[in-house]
């Protein structure tokens, strides 16, 4: 497993980090740790 920057933007299944690096994934991991930080990055409308 590799950690990444944080994440700018995604569009389709690019991925542009914050240091302007765009890479293409089939799947996102997304590794909280022990606090869940859902909330803070997912729209209530996105549920």
């Amino acid at each position: 497993m590799q950690v990444f920057p944080s994440i700018a933007n995604i569009k389709g299944n690019e991925i542009t980090f914050e240091n302007g690096k765009s890479k293409q994934y089939d799947a996102i991991i997304f590794a909280t740790g022990y606090r869940s930080t859902v909330l803070d990055w997912l729209k209530v409308t996105e549920y």
